[in-house]
Order: structure tokens, then C-alpha cells, then sequence
């Protein structure tokens, strides 16, 4: 028997559990890109441009005229201020906001003092070894025959983890050899500098790092990027575009 499955803040192949292609796709609720998975028959598909997935289903409660458990808004809540890295991230709409107002008041969580707890918690750096830095929020990607992957660490404050950067990478090129990609990069941003570290691995090393000005570097100092999705994902993009024209 087929196993029925709901697909939630993803809808590429490469993102989903092993064995996505085997089972029954009923519904998928998102807000990145449009991907490569297919399904055998019609099925309800919710992506729209907003922060975070969270929000959608809760406006699907609001829509249904529903209200969440006092912790199912704290979780939903928790979502949208990771996603939005407290409405800092340039992905953030006014729908987030105003959800998340409304769900702040279900909860009885102040919006900044619960975000502020989520990152801190997220980022305790004792907690975390190198390899599970490089690899929690990883996302796979490919251009022709170039597999690369970018992995995102949110802190609050990166000053931190500057004395790690070396084995940071060391972590970054065991995975690109153990998962066959050709290229990785990580992405350590600050919410509250509001700006990313940016390290490249792999054995295309020199083609990543083309995309930000020079061969010759792996770390990178991006101002003002905070968001895989909307700033770093096309930027990579368009750059191997170029580089397949010349």
C-alpha cells in the first residue's frame, strides 16, 4: 500500500524523504520555488509568496474559521519569526506580520522577546557540532550537471563563530564528498548585524566563488543578505548563467 504523504515547506525531490516518488502526494502547502515533484492525480497545491509556510496554515485556521491551541500558535508563532528572522529578512510581507500578531495574542507571546529566545536557543553554539551546523538547514540544488547545496546557520551573533570558519569548511568539504556535491556553501547570518558570512567547499570551489568576484577566495563578507531564497539562490543562478555564455 502506497503511503499518503502531505508535503510542507518543500516541493523538490532532492528535499523530500527517501522514497517520495513511492508514495501518494495528497497536498503540498509552500512558499519556495516550484520544483520537480510530480503526483498521480489533482491534488490541492498551496504556494504563495509570503515569509513563511507557517503563516499559510495559519490563515488556513482563519480562513476555516478555526482558532489553534494556545501552543499550536506559539509553534506557528515560532515559524514565522524563525523564517522572517523576526520580520528582519527581506522575504517578510505584511500577511506575515499580521498573522503573527494574531497568533502573538492567542499565544500571549510578545512577537521580539520570543524571537529573540528562538535565535538565541537556535544558535547555542554548545550544542552544535560542526557537522550538524553544516548540514540542519541544508537545501539541495543543481544547475546542468553542477549539484551544489547551501546550508544556512542563523545566530545571533556570528562574531562567535569566526575562530570556527576552518573547521566549518573542513565540515563542508566531508559532505560534499560523502553526498557527491560538486559545490557547497554556508551561509552563517547575523539577524541583528543583518548580514551574512559566506564560505565555499567543494571541488567547483573556484566556480562559486567567481559568483562573488574572486577564484582565489572561500569566504565572503555579504552585507545585508539574509535570505537563501531571495537573495542568494538567484544571484547564484543568474552567475552560472553567465558563466555557461561565455
Amino acid at each position: 500500500k502506497r503511503k499518503q504523504v502531505i508535503l510542507v515547506d518543500h516541493n523538490e525531490k532532492k528535499q523530500a524523504i527517501d522514497g517520495i516518488e513511492e508514495a501518494d502526494i495528497l497536498e503540498i502547502i509552500d512558499h519556495h520555488r516550484l520544483g520537480d515533484l510530480q503526483s498521480i492525480t489533482p491534488i490541492y497545491f498551496r504556494n504563495e509568496p509570503v515569509g513563511a509556510t507557517s503563516t499559510l496554515i495559519a490563515e488556513s485556521y482563519r480562513e476555516k474559521e478555526l482558532l489553534p491551541e494556545k501552543a499550536a500558535a506559539g509553534l506557528l508563532l515560532a515559524g514565522i519569526l524563525s523564517d522572517t528572522m523576526i520580520y528582519r529578512s527581506p522575504t517578510t510581507t505584511e500577511r506575515d506580520r499580521s498573522i503573527a500578531e494574531w497568533l502573538s495574542q492567542i499565544s500571549g507571546l510578545n512577537v521580539e522577546e520570543w524571537g529573540r529566545e528562538i535565535f538565541v536557543e537556535a544558535s547555542a553554539l554548545d550544542k552544535k557540532d560542526p557537522l550538524a551546523m553544516v548540514t540542519e538547514d541544508l537545501k539541495e540544488y543543481s544547475y546542468g550537471d553542477l549539484d551544489f547545496a547551501i546550508a544556512q546557520f542563523e545566530t545571533a551573533d556570528k562574531s562567535i563563530l569566526l575562530s570556527m570558519m576552518d573547521t566549518l569548511r573542513l565540515a563542508m568539504i566531508n559532505v560534499c564528498s560523502s553526498r557527491g556535491y560538486d559545490l557547497m556553501f554556508l551561509m552563517i547570518t547575523d539577524i541583528f548585524v543583518e548580514g551574512s558570512e559566506l564560505l565555499i567547499a567543494g571541488a567547483k570551489t573556484e566556480t562559486g566563488a567567481k559568483i562573488f568576484g574572486d577564484a582565489t577566495q572561500v569566504r565572503f563578507s555579504l552585507d545585508g543578505v539574509m535570505s537563501r531564497k531571495k537573495q542568494l539562490v538567484p544571484t547564484i543562478y543568474k552567475a552560472l548563467a553567465r558563466q555557461e555564455m561565455m
